[in-house]
């Protein structure tokens, strides 16, 4: 093998790393961007909006059971009102002294039945803030709602470009990998598993963009002219030149 044919295998290890990384930084993508975390973001606002809704419609029930029970009491209180007064005034009760009780009786129904219709007007009163407070709720949550939507059809055509480029991309590593020779490749597989996918590095103007360091004038010489793999003495990665 001539040191050309050489360099085109460490360019296309070169290249095939660019690939590579850009096919990991896409999947990576997939899974989370600024965008899918202000989806989720959203997601829990409106999930958040539900509960305080849902919050608010028991807080409703619960007042309404309560006004149904002092409604059911003042019923109550009434019907024994009407019913004290009906023996009071019947011509049935004929001792005074009997009759003074009952009216006190009838006197304290009449002070519990006023009692008891202040209580529900309060009740009532305060359904209707809680009523005017949910139908605000419903309407934030319907606007927030209706952002998530355009949200998430935002991100379905962002992921859509991203799922076809990422094809485009396979597509390449494949064209790249088929070109690659089995011991450069297996050399390849070795070096970025070991760096973090960025086990080739290129060498520009004498220095390891990999560590950032000079490269040493042995080095150098049998970069530029050897046949065989090379390494960085500083971090090991394989160094690679492409000609700028």
């Amino acid at each position: 093998m001539d040191q050309m044919e050489q360099m085109d295998q460490m360019e296309l290890l070169y290249r095939l790393q660019e690939v590579d990384l850009s096919i990991s930084n896409m999947e990576k993508s997939l899974e989370d961007t600024p965008l899918i975390r202000e989806v989720n973001e959203k997601q829990e606002e409106v999930e958040g909006r539900k509960v305080e809704l849902e919050d608010t419609k028991e807080e409703i029930v619960r007042k309404k059971k309560k006004v149904k029970k002092l409604e059911s009491e003042l019923q109550q209180k009434s019907e024994e009102s009407s019913s004290l007064r009906k023996k009071m005034y019947g011509g049935e009760i004929a001792s005074t002294r009997e009759l003074e009780q009952m009216e006190k009786k009838l006197n304290l129904l009449e002070q519990e039945k006023g009692e008891l219709e202040n209580s529900i007007i309060e009740e009532m009163e305060i359904i209707e803030e809680i009523e005017s407070r949910k139908k605000k709720q419903e309407e934030e949550l319907s606007g927030e709602e209706k952002k998530l939507k355009e949200l998430n059809e935002k991100l379905e055509q962002e992921q859509e470009q991203i799922k076809e480029e990422l094809e485009k991309m396979r597509g390449r590593r494949t064209e790249l990998a088929e070109q690659v020779e089995p011991r450069f490749m297996e050399r390849y597989e070795t070096y970025s598993q070991r760096f973090n996918g960025r086990g080739i590095a290129n060498v520009v103007r004498d220095i390891c963009e990999g560590c950032r360091v000079y490269i040493s004038s042995a080095i150098k010489g049998r970069l530029y002219k050897s046949n065989s793999l090379v390494y960085c003495e500083n971090c090991g990665r394989i160094l690679v030149w492409i000609p700028e």
